[in-house]
């Protein structure tokens, strides 16, 4: 068999996985003081809880369920009590006897026994109060109830009874009581029960045999008034069955008779009224009247035929002839007319012979039917009789055997080992409460770690930005306070030196190597074409894309490029105050006229490349920014420069982005972990997708030294020495 082929794509599934799984237990490590203040808090708290409890003693009695105790009277008489093995063997029944075990009216007997609803250090401890008082029994009851535990061992048939008490001999004295006050109830229900179904059995006893009694006499009673006792019903029942057979065959025999009768009687009416020469039936054909007359008219018409050849039709001999023949028909007709009545006649006999049997049939199954209802109530007076019989055997026998177990006191329970005072206290128990409480201080602080991360909206990966379809384009460090702004120019004590060009200043840095690595992602972004034009912009204030466009300008100007950064946050620009220049004119002087580029733009030095600042704020931003005279400013500076790179307002706060977007090679977002917010980040993005903008990527700003993995992809700032010295980076 082949071994399964692990593709890319599965590799590729398992590294985001492993990704995810890392982001996760690192925004979990930032919030690490939280989890360990918890977990601190919950410990402290629970050492405090421990100390202030009073100690308690357990003492436990074991006791036994026993399914087959001693039986005086043998196994063939039972108890009422007495169960199956089954039964006895199931875990409901045990645990039916825990219930009782642990029942508010055993609690009472042992506080009555050993007098609990007296006993003030019982009811309130080992040091009550001043104004303590006895209970009444039932509370007292309760108090020990709450104090009392049944555990069933497994697999076993014993039962440990424990008492938690404040004093040690008291626990076992509760404990031993508890047991004895279930013994005794046991007893006392068997006991109680037995007498019970002793005084049901002997009220039913006489009521089943006054019940049997009358079923005998109600049975005799029948016999006499139907006769039983002469005839039995079996023999009538065969008499009745034989008659019915008989009286069957008679009236099928004529059923039969009646049926050819009635077939003879329409043929001789049929042939009555046709021709007598030509109606042909059986009774007819067979008779010697009817054949002698058909033969005398067949010859006397031969004769006619003769006479009427010699003579005519109208001669007196041929008339005398023709007389003849129609004697002889009318002969035929009356002969005819003779057989059909006596068929006619015998056909009512045999129809009224036909209707006196189905009569007596009709009697016979009646009498039947009667004889099936008295053999019916019959069978019933006997099961009456029967069952009243053997019920009253039955719990004759049960009395018998129920008189004589009362006086039987056997218990289905017996003490294994009875409780004795404890040695040491079993609460509390402070190590693992201890450790009890730090562990869910420690939950606590997981919990609200992940409920913080969870609730915080802010950009915390790179899958955030995948998510948006943003590639990750470079990641910027975070500088260390001390060597950045206005703290290190005061130190260094130069006014004049741009104070936002750490690319430059360290330019072995993880810092400057970052944005290398952007100004390579550039230069293969073109697709064929260079990217000339490069729009630097965030979803809100804050997110460092001045510091981010700055650097990118001097990491550009390295490789040999003439670079223009215009600054053209026409509201709140913050260029000249990242490289520390003077903001005098700039952008707006050359868009209203009044100054040509190249009278306004400030060379900086120390990053090779050139400013062209904010200048005076206009009133109107938005008009100056989507007008010829901008992109006449583009022109020029494209004519002068290799790169221009255009600092941008916010994207979701002013629309001066989108408008800048659409005269740009490429725009990217910059964005701030912790800090830019996801759905102002969506917000923006979708405004400049909207706006057909070139985006290309995002750039996160100001990743922390510990964070040493961002997006599944490790950056190692401040913990590696590859680049010579430790990573500084600045807040944006």
């Amino acid at each position: 068999m082949n071994a399964p082929n692990t593709g890319p794509r599965d590799v590729l599934a398992d590294d985001t996985t492993a990704a995810e799984l890392k982001q996760f237990v690192g925004d979990l490590w930032k919030r690490r003081y939280v989890v360990l203040g918890c977990a601190a808090l919950g410990t402290l708290l629970a050492i405090g809880y421990l100390v202030r409890q009073p100690k308690v003693y357990t003492a436990a009695a074991v006791i036994e369920y026993d399914p087959s105790p001693p039986r005086p009277l043998g196994s063939e008489v039972e108890t009422i009590e007495d169960q199956t093995e089954a039964y006895w063997a199931s875990q409901e029944f045990y645990e039916t006897q825990n219930r009782v075990l642990a029942s508010r009216t055993v609690a009472e007997r042992t506080v009555r026994r050993l007098g609990l609803h007296r006993d003030l250090k019982f009811l309130y401890g080992e040091r009550p109060a001043g104004n303590a008082r006895p209970v009444s029994v039932a509370s007292a009851a309760e108090t020990l109830r709450g104090r009392l535990k049944i555990e069933l061992v497994r697999n076993t048939r014993l039962v440990n009874v424990r008492i938690d008490d404040t004093d040690p001999a008291r626990a076992a004295r509760i404990a031993n009581g508890v047991v004895s006050s279930y013994i005794e109830k046991t007893m006392e229900d068997r006991t109680s029960s037995t007498l019970g179904a002793l005084d049901w059995l002997t009220s039913q006893l006489g009521s089943v045999r006054g019940e049997l009694e009358h079923s005998e006499t109600a049975l005799h009673d029948f016999k006499e008034q139907n006769d039983i006792l002469s005839v039995s019903l079996e023999d009538r029942q065969e008499l009745v069955t034989g008659q019915l057979r008989s009286l069957t065959e008679s009236l099928t025999e004529a059923r039969n008779q009646r049926i050819a009768l009635a077939a003879r009687v329409r043929a001789l009416r049929e042939a009555n009224d046709a021709d007598p020469m030509s109606a042909h039936a059986v009774a007819i054909d067979d008779n010697e009247e009817i054949r002698a007359l058909r033969s005398q008219y067949r010859e006397r018409d031969a004769s006619c035929e003769a006479l009427s050849t010699r003579y005519g039709p109208n001669h007196p001999e041929m008339a005398a002839c023709t007389r003849q023949l129609d004697t002889l028909r009318e002969s035929m007709r009356t002969a005819i007319r003779g057989i059909l009545s006596t068929a006619q006649s015998a056909l009512r006999e045999v129809q009224s012979v036909e209707s006196g049997l189905s009569g007596e049939i009709a009697s016979v199954h009646q009498a039947g039917r009667q004889l099936n209802l008295r053999e019916t109530e019959y069978q019933r007076l006997l099961r009456e009789r029967e069952t009243h019989a053997k019920l009253f055997g039955v719990l004759l026998d049960r009395t018998a055997e129920t008189n004589v177990t009362r006086f039987l006191r056997v218990a289905f329970v017996r003490v294994v080992d009875e409780a004795v005072a404890p040695g040491g206290p079993s609460k509390p128990r402070k190590t693992l409460g201890t450790a009890m409480g730090g562990a869910f201080g420690l939950a606590i602080g997981l919990l609200v770690a992940v409920l913080l991360r969870t609730l915080d909206r802010t950009l915390s990966s790179a899958d955030d930005l995948a998510q948006l379809g943003l590639s990750v384009l470079g990641v910027v460090p975070e500088v260390a306070p001390e060597t950045s702004g206005r703290r290190r120019r005061r130190r260094d004590g130069d006014q004049g030196r741009p104070i936002g060009l750490e690319a430059v200043r360290n330019p072995r840095s993880p810092f400057a190597e970052c944005f290398r690595l952007i100004r390579t992602s550039l230069a293969f972004l073109g697709a064929g074409r260079t990217v000339r034009t490069v729009l630097v912009a965030s979803a809100g204030p804050g997110d460092g894309k001045t510091t981010v466009a700055v650097n990118l300008c001097a990491s550009l100007a390295q490789n040999q490029l003439k670079v223009l950064l215009v600054d053209t946050d026409l509201r709140r620009p913050n260029v000249h105050r990242t490289l520390g220049i003077p903001n005098g004119e700039g952008v707006s002087t050359v868009l209203i006229g009044e100054q040509p580029l190249e009278a306004v733009t400030v060379r900086i030095e120390e990053g090779g490349f050139d400013v062209l600042t904010c200048g005076p704020l206009p009133p109107n931003p938005s008009e100056l920014i989507d007008s010829d005279a901008f992109d006449r400013l583009l022109e020029t500076a494209l004519a002068r420069y290799d790169r221009v790179v255009l600092d941008s307002p916010p994207v979701g706060v002013v629309a001066d982005a989108m408008l800048l977007a659409k005269s740009c090679d490429a725009a990217m977002l910059v964005v701030r972990p912790g800090l830019t917010p996801r759905d102002l980040l969506r917000q923006s993005l979708r405004q400049l997708r909207a706006a057909n903008a070139p985006v290309v990527g995002a750039i996160v700003n100001a990743v922390k030294n510990d964070d040493l993995t961002y997006g599944g992809s490790a950056y190692y700032y401040g913990r590696s020495n590859y680049y010579g010295k430790d990573a500084r980076t600045e807040p944006s």
